[in-house]
């Protein structure tokens, strides 16, 4: 620990420990009653096996009351010696209220049993038939909803057994339909995941607690929600207002998702789920079992694919326990891309890109955990998990540019009679390599006065990309020119039609998608290696103190290394085979995939069907094997891209906390306040780029100038020049920021089923890597004076910060409504600005320039800028027990999210999403469960459009207004086999961007359309 960090922390942990001595004193003056003893025990629901979290038990007429804990256990002290009543509640259960005989300065034990129960149309309560398919949907909404409504901050919480349907693990389908929450698709799949209009980047993502490394490669903060495996999932829960004992570093909020131990049953549970998946464009629902070609062999896949999900519980013995999960969700993908481009000046198409894109991923998880009771209430947990994410991604495009002189308007183009028009036909594929690898350990003790935990974790993520090694070059460009197009149907782009192109060279009809009259121009290789390590750990101390004002004090200590490690780069080969431009023809070579394009025809918007003969990644690397030399390594290019993708990052975080609870109103009122301290050091390592690096120097290192006042070059050779301006990993720089955190939140319970809740926190959101890994940019001495610049990345920037305020009231289970309100808004400060100025003596000294670049500019990026974020959250629930015999069974379910944004910076905010309303229906009945929802969003603002010919200036790019439906069914045939299916975004609701600026007309805006696939999944499960 830093002397810094250590000034800043003894005052307030000095002041923690005065208050713990103060308490301990009045405790100890006040004394305590002999005639008193406790209550111990164990909540189980009967309905489902599983013991209750969170069930609240109390003495009716007095203060006392305690909740049970993960494993269902509870302590109830201070309770008079002799006859009382005890109660327990738990929402969505049937309440127990039993009369006990409590020893004098002895421990009883009590166990609870409920029963799920329903409402029915007579007001009645109707207990469900144990491990039925209703019992099972209404145990987990009964969690879901017990979890949120007993919570010390405002959040929202669901229960996987809610859910028909695993959705192979992606957390992001069943958080969609919690209020404040949006999706960014991959685009079959939710990504990323961002709440109450933040980046997904201000969005924390932990699992059971602790910090997980990303799989993802690149520089983002943003978790990828594919790599998270559903494997033993009991409930996941999006805190909206932090508690100090909760990292700050969530502007957003923060996503938690709990594992189920293997304490949390009474017996032994394996439950199995096989299913297939199949995707299925609109209108082209044809699944098969046998492979189908795609655009090379590797890609040639089986369009229905099987799947699984195992999952053991076995509680061995009361102080040992094993929990083991497998799973794997293989799914192949198609995609359809159409994108126009419009000129923004001639109000006519620049261009227009058909791609056609095959994905085929599997994801293959196993998880295994030891639970330990080591003493009455200490328990200890060693867990392991590993994620294996196997994917491929083939992509064929096809482009048109009628070139200039063109002729157009909305429907149609003419390229001008000077034939210049030109033609392109490329391709890109990989294969991605995604690992997650966690082991932590967890110790805790959970006494009826003191309670401890403690953990230790390491997870190390990464993503592997592999073209070359696994047989295929990573992309291929060819094209044809000097050519005539014209293309009809350009307003039939949306509706997934594809223009119809004609297209002649000196008078002679070419095919516009046949590739074997192209010219093949160059292939790359961008392979990749992304390494991402955390290491944690961090220990809990609370205590709680019986006077009139319940309350417990908790404080501790949290620790986090994260490492960094990206390397790679784009290698371009040149197609130079003997005989020259003729040569390169692609028909004078074995490098067509035709078993693909007889399978994959086209079909313009006219009818007609269109030929089509694709180029194959796989057999231009064949041909590349055969002839090495007829592919020429660009070697400085190279070079310079791998110095640019070559970054290292050690972040490391301390974090103190104190938190205190404390009760009023016979335990009505509860506060929840304190404050976090975090400080973050990052020391990074990027690229230099210092183009002054390759002219000729004086002794006294000035610039030597020939006779014509000209830099003079080192070395003509360009791989020479390359080595001299870039510098791997030349720019290192370390920087720090810290700050105190402070956090209250405040419920009031009007009664069991009805809560009004107030918090306030100070958050932050982490700046991205690419903003805090330094690199230096000098543009060229020789160039004008105008354009002579310093870029400068140089790890310096603080976070953002917000101050959040909420406002919420919430209703449970009255007359079978459940809704909640919530209003709030975010402050937020210390936005991410760019500045320019003229450089000074310093800076160039800082950067180790002499004073001949005295006159550049140096640009910066650094932190500035506001902006008032306000909202509010509408939820509402019902069971229609109002229809006689079968409304219980059926609910209907909706909610709304509206956002405003203001201040100097809105345009900071990428993926800001104004409005979304999601709702459904459902139905439970004994054997049977069925579910329809949907899910809108409004347009999304996604990112600032550079202005170009094609762009406007105040441009945006926009992802357009989108409605998705889900629907899925469950049949239970007996208690070990259940028949179910699903199908996510059952109509193929394609994703839509667009570029939108003031005065645009309408036709310009759309930029790409994805016709992406709804998700069929068809399976049996059961438990034993």
């Amino acid at each position: 620990m830093s002397p810094r960090t250590f000034l800043r922390v003894v005052p307030l942990f000095s002041s923690v420990l005065l208050f713990l001595g103060a308490i301990s004193l009045v405790e100890a003056q006040s004394g305590s009653p002999t005639a008193v003893g406790s209550i111990q025990g164990q909540v189980l629901n009967v309905s489902s096996g599983s013991f209750l979290n969170n069930a609240r038990v109390s003495v009716p007429g007095t203060s006392l009351e305690t909740y049970s804990n993960a494993t269902g256990q509870y302590w109830l002290t201070q309770v008079p010696a002799g006859v009382t009543t005890v109660e327990v509640r738990f929402l969505g259960m049937e309440p127990q209220v039993v009369k006990v005989t409590v020893p004098a300065g002895g421990v009883l034990k009590q166990d609870f049993e409920l029963n799920v129960t329903s409402g029915s149309s007579d007001g009645k309560v109707v207990n469900l038939e144990p491990l039925s398919v209703e019992a099972r949907a209404m145990t987990g909404q009964a969690v879901a909803l017990t979890e949120q409504r007993n919570a010390p901050n405002i959040k929202n919480v669901i229960s996987l057994d809610e859910f028909v349907d695993q959705a192979e693990g992606n957390i992001g389908e069943f958080i969609k339909y919690i209020p404040g929450v949006d999706l960014q698709y991959n685009p079959f799949s939710p990504q990323f995941v961002t709440i109450r209009g933040m980046p997904a980047s201000g969005t924390l993502i932990q699992f059971d607690g602790t910090p997980t490394a990303s799989a993802l490669g690149g520089t983002s903060r943003s978790f990828d929600v594919n790599t998270a495996g559903s494997a033993n999932i009991d409930r996941i829960e999006v805190s909206k207002v932090p508690t100090p004992d909760m990292p700050a570093n969530a502007v957003g909020g923060s996503i938690n998702v709990i594992s189920k131990s293997g304490f949390s049953r009474k017996n032994p549970l394996f439950s199995y789920s096989t299913y297939l998946t199949y995707n299925a464009i609109e209108g082209e629902f044809d699944p098969s079992l046998g492979k189908v070609a795609g655009p090379d062999g590797k890609s040639s896949k089986r369009p229905v694919q099987m799947a699984y999900d195992l999952s053991y519980i076995l509680p061995l013995k009361k102080n040992l326990a094993f929990t083991f999960a497998l799973t794997r969700a293989p799914r192949y993908n198609q995609v359809e891309y159409r994108s126009p481009t419009w000129s923004t000046v001639s109000g006519i198409l620049a261009a227009y890109q058909n791609n056609e894109l095959v994905s085929d991923v599997d994801i293959r998880t196993a998880k295994a955990t030891v639970d330990w009771k080591i003493g009455a209430n200490s328990t200890v947990q060693v867990s392991y998990y590993d994620m294996d994410r196997r994917s491929l991604t083939r992509q064929v495009f096809t482009q048109f540019n009628p070139g200039a002189g063109a002729t157009g308007d909305p429907t149609f183009i003419q390229g001008a009679a000077t034939s210049v028009g030109s033609m392109a036909h490329n391709l890109s594929g990989n294969q991605q390599y995604r690992a997650l690898e966690i082991v932590s350990a967890k110790y805790r003790y959970d006494g009826p006065v003191w309670k401890l935990d403690a953990f230790a974790s390491r997870s190390d993520g990464g993503t592997t990309v592999k073209d070359m090694e696994d047989g295929l070059f990573g992309t291929i460009a060819s094209s044809q020119t000097g050519l005539l197009i014209r293309a009809d149907g350009l307003d039939r782009i949306g509706d997934r039609g594809i223009p119809s192109l004609t297209a002649t060279r000196a008078g002679v009809a070419v095919s516009p998608y046949d590739a074997t009259n192209y010219t093949i121009a160059s292939a790359t290789s961008a392979a990749t290696d992304a390494k991402n390590t955390v290491t944690s750990f961090g220990v809990n101390v609370a205590r709680d103190f019986d006077f009139k004002v319940p309350t417990r004090v908790k404080f501790g200590y949290y620790y986090e290394f994260m490492e960094r490690d990206n390397r790679g780069g784009v290698r371009t080969y040149t197609f130079t085979p003997p005989g020259g431009a003729a040569a390169r023809i692609a028909s004078n070579h074995p490098v067509f995939n035709d078993a693909y394009s007889s399978r994959a025809p086209l079909t313009e918007v006219s009818g007609r069907s269109i030929p089509v003969r694709y180029l194959s990644l796989a057999k231009l690397y064949d041909l590349y094997v055969q002839n090495p030399s007829w592919f020429v390594l660009n070697e400085a290019t190279a070079y310079t891209n791998q110095v640019n993708a070559s970054i290292e990052l050690e972040e490391t975080i301390d974090a103190f906390y104190a938190r205190i609870d404390s009760k009023f109103l016979d335990n009505r009122l509860w506060l929840v306040g304190g404050v976090r301290y975090e400080r973050t050091e990052d020391d990074g390592r990027g690229p230099l780029n210092d183009l002054g690096a390759t002219y000729q120097r004086d002794a006294s290192g000035k610039f030597i100038r020939n006779a014509s006042g000209q830099l003079v070059k080192i070395t003509t050779n360009a791989l020479a020049n390359a080595r001299l301006q870039y510098t791997e990993r030349g720019v290192a720089k370390k920087t720090h920021y810290d700050g105190l955190y402070p956090s209250l939140n405040a419920s009031y319970s009007f009664s069991d089923n009805m809560v009004l809740r107030a918090g306030y926190a100070r958050t932050i959101g982490r700046p991205e890597l690419d903003d805090i890994i330094p690199s230096v940019i000098v543009s060229d001495p020789n160039a004008d004076v105008s354009t002579r610049r310093i870029t400068v990345i140089d790890g310096n920037l603080a976070p953002w910060t917000a101050d959040n305020f909420d406002l919420t009231f919430e209703v449970y289970d009255i007359k079978g409504a459940t809704a909640s309100v919530s209003v709030f808004r975010k402050d937020i400060e210390n936005f991410f600005v760019d500045s320019e100025t003229q450089v000074t003596p310093a800076e160039l000294t800082e950067l180790g320039l002499t004073s001949d670049f005295g006159d550049y500019l140096i640009r910066r990026t650094r932190n500035g800028g506001t902006a008032e974020m306000t909202g509010i959250e509408l939820s509402y629930r019902q069971v229609l027990g109002f229809i006689p015999v079968i409304g219980r069974r059926i609910q209907v379910f909706g909610n709304l999210t509206s956002l405003a944004l203001d201040g100097d910076n809105p345009e900071d905010f990428a993926e800001f999403s104004p409005r979304n309303i999601n709702g459904g229906i459902s139905y439970a009945y004994s054997r049977f469960v069925v579910k329809l929802g949907m899910h809108h969003n409004k347009w999304v603002r996604r990112s600032v459009a550079a202005a170009s010919a094609n762009n406007l200036p105040n441009s945006y790019n926009f992802r357009a207004p989108s409605t998705r439906w889900d629907f899925s069914a469950e049949y239970r045939l007996n208690r070990r086999l259940s028949l179910f299916y699903s199908v996510r975004n059952l109509t193929a609701e394609p994703v839509r961007l667009e570029i939108r600026s003031p005065g645009q007309p309408a036709y310009q805006r759309p930029r790409n359309y994805q016709f992406v696939a709804a998700n069929h999944t068809l399976g049996i499960k059961g438990s034993f």
